[in-house]
């Protein structure tokens, strides 16, 4: 993208603080020494082109600015790696069913605990996976995920696109005959710097030629490279990550779709057990019982009156 100032801005900049009374002094009058932010909004698509996982995905950036009346012009590269996660959830029932039509009344909501939004998400389904396609601040407009058949195994929720950060998943309806999860699962991303894998944008030539600042011309004429351009203050690292699930460690796994990628997905089991069937249950069970009652109240009364009558007339016989 190429970013311009309009006439107005450009006057703005070229006469404010004229008078040097801006806190700074002198020396940072006006509009510099400041800050320069350029923000945009984009949408990733919901497929696998993205990478998961500990390899990131590379961001690489190329600067350069000058003066409208000046040759020279001045470059910096730098990269920001984009970090995206996967959780995967294996739905399984006590007794061993895997009916799909069961897994298709499992529904699941997931949280972001940090910022308050719901997670909006789609399914891709000829993948079989869910992707973080936005968020609400609204629990109602939140998605409703279900467990699908992925990879020829039935029960699995795998939703891709979260950040390192803690999620609240929540089983809003399960199958028809089993229990409800009582408790909301806390699943938790965190990713650290590893010192063990520095960022090598440096020291590669990605970037190609990308500017004829004479301050970068090399012997021999190598094409004005930008590699090895010291710019240590920007060095970094890549990130690794690790997971918890209810404050319980667990082990990642690689996305199946760059092995390379590793600590990408946060595994867990949900298991629903059955419901305890109690026989003649609504209003039906509530009639019959009612009629139960009354005809073990009557058969008790008439065992009673014959009692009654039996001891009467057996003190008759006896006078």
């Amino acid at each position: 993208m190429t970013i311009s100032m309009t006439a107005d801005g450009l006057a703005e900049i070229n006469t404010a603080n004229t008078a040097y009374d801006n806190d700074n002094g002198e020396l940072y009058a006006g509009y510099s020494n400041y800050t320069l932010r350029i923000r945009y909004d984009a949408k990733l698509n919901s497929d696998e082109s993205l990478v998961y996982g500990d390899n990131g995905n590379e961001n690489e950036v190329v600067l350069t600015w000058k003066r409208t009346n000046d040759t020279y012009y001045d470059t910096l590269i730098d990269d920001a790696h984009v970090y995206t996660y996967a959780t995967n959830i294996t739905k399984t029932f006590s007794d061993g069913k895997e009916e799909q039509a069961m897994f298709d009344h499992v529904l699941f909501k997931a949280q972001n605990k940090t910022d308050g939004y719901y997670v909006i998400a789609q399914l891709n389904e000829d993948e079989g996976i869910w992707y973080v396609t936005g968020h609400t601040t609204s629990e109602t407009a939140a998605t409703a995920m279900h467990p699908v058949d992925w990879n020829g195994k039935k029960g699995q929720l795998i939703l891709k696109g979260v950040e390192d950060d803690q999620y609240i998943w929540t089983e809003l309806e399960t199958a028809n005959g089993y229990t409800l999860l009582k408790n909301n699962i806390d699943v938790t991303i965190k990713s650290v710097d590893d010192t063990t894998r520095p960022c090598d944008i440096y020291s590669k030539d990605t970037l190609g030629v990308v500017q004829n600042d004479p301050r970068y011309k090399f012997d021999g004429g190598l094409n004005l490279k930008l590699a090895n351009i010291p710019q240590t203050q920007l060095a970094h690292n890549y990130q690794t990550a690790s997971a918890t699930v209810d404050g319980n460690d667990v082990t990642m796994l690689d996305d199946e779709m760059d092995t390379d990628s590793t600590n990408a997905i946060a595994p867990l089991t949900v298991v629903n057990t059955r419901v305890f069937i109690t026989p003649m249950t609504g209003d039906r069970g509530t009639q019959a019982l009612a009629i139960g009652g009354v005809l073990v109240f009557c058969l008790g009364t008439s065992a009673f009156i014959f009692f009654l009558v039996f001891k009467k007339r057996k003190e008759q016989e006896d006078k």
